[in-house]
């Protein structure tokens, strides 16, 4: 299994974070968060949903885990935080929020 796309949707304004790792042809591993916006640098969530989804069944994991990542970059194409285990994300910004289901 090859992994095709890894998407994170971070929606300020709906305090929703959700990752998603797509697997072709049709499965996903989605991982929905609430977030909180803690300064002008940290957002802090909390794991409450989770699902592997494959072409004839989504199955349900239960989710557990909270942490935090500080934005040390932004501008409107890339953003590149730091989190809670230390790992450095870089993202590129790929239009308005859109949540999976």
């Amino acid at each position: 299994m090859q992994t095709k796309i890894l998407t994170r949707v971070i929606d300020v304004d709906a305090k929703r974070l959700q990752n998603v790792i797509t697997f072709p042809p049709s499965g996903a591993f989605i991982v929905d968060s609430s977030i909180a916006v803690e300064g002008p640098q940290r957002v802090s969530f909390k794991f409450n949903a989770a699902k592997l989804k494959t072409a004839s069944r989504d199955w349900r994991v239960p989710p557990f885990g909270q942490g935090w990542f500080d934005t040390v970059y932004v501008d409107d194409k890339i953003r590149i935080a730091q989190d809670i285990r230390g790992d450095t994300l870089i993202v590129e910004n790929d239009g308005a929020p859109r949540i999976f289901t």
